[in-house]
């Protein structure tokens, strides 16, 4: 087991300065870590976040669920989580009292 840490990508597109960190197997996957993630912070599905990694040289890498991240973690950089903005799903009823 070891840490993999991951920051989030705001709503404003800047990424956090909070790091979010998971215990995971030597073998975990990109799936594992977006599990590990969405658990914690209360999403329904690892399918609602897209995770990137942004290599230290340039450039945000798109990853498959499949990828082990000991393998992506050879070329120096950060692992950066995009989620949806969290929404209320359900019916909302507004009522307004008029004073005559």
């Amino acid at each position: 087991m070891r840490d993999f840490k991951l920051k989030l990508i705001e709503s404003n597109q800047e990424i956090s300065d909070e790091d979010f960190t998971y215990k995971l197997d030597e073998k975990a996957t990109t799936l594992d870590l977006k599990v590990a993630f969405t658990k914690a912070e209360g999403y329904n599905n690892p399918d609602e976040v897209r995770l990137i990694y942004q290599r230290q040289e340039g450039g945000d890498e798109p990853l498959e669920d499949n990828e082990l991240l000991e393998d992506i973690e050879k070329h120096p950089g950060v692992f950066l989580i995009e989620c949806p903005p969290r929404a209320f799903k359900g019916n909302i009823s507004v009522f307004c009292k008029m004073s005559e």
